[in-house]
């Protein structure tokens, strides 16, 4: 931090004049604190005190009130720095949800285009051999391997539809979205997947992606990583807040499985949740006999402020 000695000798040059030199060496020192970790708070109690040690000095009522207000701007002057380092987070986190939102909406129209566009077609294919069998009986085996090829290649689609922005989501909202997709990974015989809780309402569109994508990346993690037979996702409403907790019952996190390894994808969720104010954590869950970890969990948070707030009815049930 740069000494109070500093901070009272620029001081007493701004208060004999508050001219552009000065107030830019105010606002280095402010830029100093700053960059040598110091925080808001205490760097503002520290200008703070040596504002009203030097004012305390001078007798006059009226050189009091004329250095009183000249010490308030040498005093927002300390912490202009706080201030711009302030906006640029708040304007990188403003990009970040935008950018995000961007990209679920066009996931969204992916989605809906696959769902609608393909399926038309797939349609109309399905009728076309339909045809072809009863008109050609010799050609039917080969197009009843036709028509099996064109089953697939529906199955592979509605999937792709669901995992880039399943409609139900949407159309329903974050618990029946969640029930369908315990109910996929179920289905797809990896592990068994429980969904509890309720977010008594709907949540604002933005929330309920995040959850959801939260719920979805460390189900895959759990598929993928963790030997479990078992997951469990549950969604708490709070006053305040909405949480979504996810569980199981395989190996938990190894020592070596940090936050920031890609193939847990928990960075990339933790920048999701941060343009709404929410945060993540995960860790193993420890054996009764406090030896093993016996699951791992994954908890995500996101407050409910006013302006993310979705006022409607439950429909979620």
């Amino acid at each position: 931090m740069a000494k109070t000695a500093q901070i009272r000798d620029a001081l007493s040059k701004f208060l004999q004049s508050a001219d552009d030199h000065n107030r830019l060496a105010a606002a280095e020192l402010g830029r100093t604190a700053l960059q040598s970790g110091i925080g808001v708070v205490e760097w503002a109690g520290t200008v703070h005190s040596v504002v009203l040690e030097t004012l305390q000095t001078t007798h006059s009522p009226e050189n009091r009130e004329r250095l009183g207000n000249a010490a308030q701007v040498f005093l927002m002057e300390c912490l202009s720095a706080y201030d711009m380092a302030f906006q640029g987070a708040r304007e990188a986190r403003m990009a970040l949800r935008h950018q995000i939102e961007r990209m679920e909406a066009h996931d969204q129209r992916i989605a809906r285009e696959m769902h609608d566009t393909a399926g038309q077609l797939l349609v109309s294919a399905y009728m076309e051999l339909h045809l072809a069998a009863h008109a050609s009986s010799g050609a039917a085996p080969y197009l009843s391997k036709a028509n099996a090829l064109l089953d697939q290649v529906q199955s592979h689609l509605r999937r792709f539809a669901q995992e880039l922005r399943p409609p139900v989501l949407d159309d329903l909202g974050l618990m029946p979205a969640l029930r369908a997709l315990g109910q996929s990974i179920a289905t797809r015989g990896s592990i068994a997947v429980t969904v509890e809780g309720d977010t008594n309402g709907r949540l604002a569109p933005p929330v309920e992606v995040a959850l959801y994508r939260t719920a979805e990346e460390a189900l895959s993690n759990v598929v993928k990583h963790s030997g479990a037979a078992h997951a469990e996702v549950l969604v708490e409403r709070r006053p305040h807040e909405v949480r979504c907790t996810v569980t199981d019952d395989g190996v938990g996190f190894s020592d070596s499985d940090s936050l920031l390894n890609p193939r847990l994808g928990l960075i990339g969720l933790r920048e999701r949740l941060r343009p709404l104010g929410g945060s993540i954590r995960w860790g193993s869950i420890p054996s009764l006999e406090g030896s093993m970890a016996q699951g791992s969990t994954v908890i995500a948070t996101v407050p409910l402020k006013e302006e993310v707030r979705y006022a409607t009815e439950s429909i979620d049930r």
